[in-house]
């Protein structure tokens, strides 16, 4: 019996989830997205767990996928990032995950995004993880990136990580501000 290879690929995500393997969501809200010079589309879930996904942070197992729990989303028009706020049910923040990003179309119902490969998690206690530099490493070795795709990923995540740490008030009050207003939205 021959055995099924899987090979690596850029994965094409959706705001909406629809795709995804750990959740789907109750209710949804999406709209138009802006702040100061950022433009896109926002949106909140309630979700509904598909199996339970956990992370190791600090050292304390985290539940990702906790039911009722709050999955914000924005997708930034001219920006290479897309930001995923994990919240509980009371809408307090457990972390901002963002997937670094090739192409995406925003202008949708159901907007999507190109996911290559490396994550930056930023936790309520202003730690940062960045994830998934193996995966990065393996698509620039398998031609899946090219070495310049690489080398730009590398420096989008320094980008963010610098800019989260001189701007992370900023980045609470406008999550926090997309919660509200999209909480009262849900459907």
């Amino acid at each position: 019996m021959e055995k099924e290879v899987e090979y690596m690929k850029i994965k094409v995500k959706n705001m909406q989830c629809l795709n995804n393997t750990i959740i789907k969501f109750k209710k949804y809200a999406c709209k138009d997205f802006e702040f100061e010079t950022f433009r896109g589309k926002s949106s909140l879930g309630v979700i509904d767990p598909i199996k339970p996904a956990y992370a190791n942070r600090s050292g304390k197992k985290v539940l990702l996928n906790k039911e009722n729990s709050l999955w914000l989303q924005i997708g930034f028009k001219d920006l290479r990032y897309w930001l995923t706020g994990l919240y509980d049910e009371n809408k307090n923040l457990i972390e901002f995950y963002f997937d670094i990003t090739k192409k995406k179309t925003i202008d949708i119902e159901n907007p999507t995004y190109e996911d290559l490969f490396l994550d930056l998690v930023y936790t309520k206690d202003k730690e940062f993880y960045i994830l998934d530099e193996d995966e990065l490493k393996q698509a620039q070795e398998e031609n899946i990136i090219t070495k310049d795709e690489y080398e730009k990923v590398i420096n989008d995540c320094k980008l963010l990580k610098e800019y989260i740490e001189n701007n992370s008030d900023i980045l609470f009050k406008v999550c926090k501000k997309e919660v509200e207003e999209l909480f009262s939205l849900l459907k």
